[in-house]
């Protein structure tokens, strides 16, 4: 059966508190129509800390080039990304030689050959590693690249399935994005990797194990969130119509698993998503995406890791069933039934 190793999130050295992000902005937006309002809508996120790959006095730089912009972001997520999978790789005990995939999700779809080849490289991966690169899932990136894994190793006993999250928000969204969504998305982010190891060879110990994986895409919902590019870069965009559309697909994941989850592992996204998806499941599971969120903000494709992470930090004393869980632009929803085991 397909188990979790204990994951391994890797930060960028600046810390900033959300007290010093509003400061910023209000120096930077001076002439921003809605400014307090954006600021206050930013300070409700509930978010302590934000991690940001670079000095935010260098990524507000309205003159910087696009190209300058996509080198800073690839440079920073490949050497998160690399910190991050060594450290799983130690933790779960697994040679680099001994990877037969690597699957990498995280928003650095913009250079070819991806951030997935150079890891190979970094990390001395074997040459016939077969790799899995999955760079427009966004925030459901991570829940995505776990049921995917869940998915090889059941149908290749033995293999040991790298998965290496990394999104680097700060550097990709553009200066100029002034809007509220953007605004409250700067709220929330912060810029991190994280990583783990699925395999089938785990040792009768105390484990996560993964045995059904859930996915559904809503119809007619690919211009609610996501980001597109324009001559002089990449800019996001945000529908309020995100929070409707998730209420309305929640009962369906809640009817496919079957029953009240005894433990959840969900990216947290924000204070919305998680108030919608604790009406669906119960609020009290969520503590783990709330911590999360409070301590490290909304890191896209790694956050789900970071909540595993906490888990196995303070795991259930009990066996039981539970929920891994991501959601993010199509609007496409992913779960993985998960069951803990304490021996």
């Amino acid at each position: 059966m397909p188990s979790l190793s204990p994951p391994t999130v890797a930060l960028p050295p600046h810390r900033v508190s959300t007290d010093e992000l509003i400061t910023h902005f209000r120096q930077r937006y001076t002439d921003h129509p809605r400014l307090d309002r954006a600021l206050a809508l930013m300070r409700r996120t509930g978010v302590d800390n934000h991690w940001v790959s670079r000095p935010l006095i260098e990524l507000s730089d309205t003159n910087g080039r696009h190209d300058d912009r996509a080198r800073r972001h690839h440079e920073d997520a490949l050497a998160l990304s690399e910190t991050a999978a060594r450290g799983a790789l130690d933790a779960a005990g697994v040679s680099s030689r001994d990877v037969g995939w690597l699957i990498y999700a995280g928003a650095g779809g913009h250079t070819i050959p991806g951030i997935d080849v150079a890891l190979i490289d970094r990390l001395g991966l074997p040459e016939h590693t077969r790799r899995l690169p999955v760079t427009q899932m966004g925030c459901a990136g991570g829940a995505f690249a776990i049921a995917r894994a869940t998915q090889l190793a059941a149908s290749a006993p033995g293999e040991h399935i790298l998965i290496v999250c990394a999104d680097v928000f700060y550097p990709y969204i553009h200066p100029d994005d002034t809007g509220t969504d953007t605004m409250i998305f700067r709220g929330l982010i912060s810029d991190a990797a994280a990583a783990c190891v699925v395999r089938t060879d785990t040792p009768d110990a105390p484990r996560l194990s993964i045995t059904d994986t859930w996915e559904r895409t809503a119809p007619g919902t690919s211009d609610i969130v996501g980001a597109a590019t324009r001559t002089d870069g990449w800019h996001l965009f945000n529908s309020p119509a995100l929070y409707d559309t998730l209420t309305d697909a929640l009962p369906e994941l809640v009817e496919w698993f079957g029953a009240t989850p005894e433990f959840v592992i969900s990216h947290p996204g924000g204070p919305r998503i998680l108030d919608t998806l604790g009406k669906a499941l119960d609020p009290r599971l969520l503590q783990l995406s709330q911590h999360s969120l409070r301590d490290l903000g909304n890191a896209g494709a790694a956050s789900v890791l970071d909540v595993a992470a906490r888990f196995f930090t303070d795991p259930p004393t009990n066996s039981g069933e539970g929920l891994i869980f991501g959601v993010g632009p199509g609007l496409t929803l992913v779960a993985c039934r998960c069951h803990w085991h304490t021996n």
